[in-house]
């Protein structure tokens, strides 16, 4: 049966030529068009397309939102000959890329919860098991043995203020301000006191050292050699009363003295007494 060539029925397929208008309608089994639109969609051999907003590429096996070219700004996603990838992005520095082997992130990342790396992340915090990183909000930078960042073993605050409980150091230290260690403070190398530096007791007269010299337990230590315990006065010129132990190489010697008396002498090649 036919209506002239707009209309043609075979026995099994109805085939109708030109547009077909319907207030309502159903259909079973397959329906196909090679060109026509439908609910806003345009119909075109192999494409699914809004315009050129949207593309549902039947053809290349591709999605396309405002551009098909591969890492331009919009939405790419490719069955790419079984080896499928996917961007979305700016086309220039925000985005997001799997290239069919690896991920890549342009731009920044912002997330209040998740974890990344092993780090469980906070609003202001990366933190793991006795460790964690602190923004400019927290009291601390960095924490690390305890779950507590006050109580931590190791902690640092954002002005880089450094807490402690041991420290092996194999390079250089360096004080440039009084500073207290409230534990044992084991040296196997030199210690070094630079120009204007010390070290001295938190104990009245107990020991203090400088760049030049010293004392420790009320003997003194010069920059001549010389350990010496006097009522007054130094080694040279006015030592009175006490004892002088001087250790130049070539003239080393004990003096022992009365007042400003000289009273006992040792030295290389002598011993006097009076």
């Amino acid at each position: 049966m036919s209506l002239g060539d707009k209309l043609y029925f075979d026995g099994s397929s109805l085939t109708v030529a030109g547009t077909v208008y319907a207030t309502a309608g159903s259909f079973t089994g397959n329906v196909s068009a090679g060109s026509g639109n439908i609910g806003g969609w345009n119909i075109v051999d192999g494409n699914l397309s809004y315009g050129t907003d949207i593309v549902l590429d039947a053809t290349n096996r591709a999605i396309y939102i405002k551009s098909s070219t591969w890492a331009s700004d919009g939405v790419q996603i490719e069955y790419n000959a079984g080896n499928p990838r996917f961007y979305v992005g700016d086309g220039s520095t925000k985005f997001m890329k799997f290239d069919g082997t690896d991920v890549s992130i342009g731009g920044n990342i912002t997330a209040l919860g998740g974890t990344i790396g092993g780090y469980v992340i906070g609003a202001n915090t990366l933190t793991t098991a006795g460790a964690g990183i602190g923004d400019s909000t927290q009291a601390y930078a960095f924490w690390a043995g305890s779950d507590t960042p006050a109580s931590a073993e190791f902690r640092v605050t954002h002005a880089g203020a450094l807490v402690a409980s041991s420290a092996t150091i194999s390079g250089a230290l360096n004080v440039t301000s009084a500073s207290t260690f409230g534990s044992t403070v084991s040296i196997t190398g030199a210690l070094t006191i630079g120009s204007g530096g010390s070290i001295a007791s938190d104990t009245a007269g107990a020991y203090s050292f400088t760049d030049s010299g010293g004392s420790i337990a009320g003997w003194t230590i010069d920059d001549s050699g010389n350990l010496y315990s006097l009522t007054s006065g130094t080694p040279s010129p006015s030592p009175n009363g006490g004892m002088v132990i001087n250790a130049a190489t070539g003239s080393s010697s004990i003096k022992v003295y009365d007042g400003t008396n000289l009273k006992t002498f040792f030295g290389l090649t002598s011993v006097n007494g009076g």
